[in-house]
């Protein structure tokens, strides 16, 4: 039996992926996440043989506006490499960021970076 934990922030994709894993004869799904920081935990506490880690739920303008942030660059700077105003890039920051469970644009930069997102 090969058991598995599943990460997904949308409910009824959660619900699909559970129910069509279910099926299989050979899978138990022992966890059902509905963000990277639950999922983490339940990996470390079931130890499961595989994980279902998340898509990339970024967009391109988010990721492009992550990476210059990741260069240190203020709302301003990035906004005059985009052409966005600095308000713009604080919505795609805030955005990003709370796509990734993080609560400012350093750890949302971190993690896009650990999941070979950015």
């Amino acid at each position: 039996m090969i058991r598995i934990v599943i990460a997904e922030d949308q409910a009824l994709v959660l619900g699909a992926i559970a129910s069509l894993l279910a099926l299989e004869p050979d899978i138990e799904v022992v966890g059902r996440a509905d963000n990277g920081a639950a999922a983490l935990a339940m990996v470390r506490e079931l130890a499961p043989d595989a994980a279902f880690a998340p898509a990339d739920p970024l967009t391109e303008r988010e990721r492009a506006v992550l990476r210059l942030a990741d260069e240190g660059r203020s709302n301003k700077e990035i906004g005059r490499s985009l052409s966005l105003s600095a308000g713009t890039v604080r919505n795609y920051l805030s955005e990003a960021a709370g796509k990734l469970g993080a609560t400012n644009r350093i750890e949302a930069s971190r993690l896009a970076r650990e999941r070979r997102w950015l």
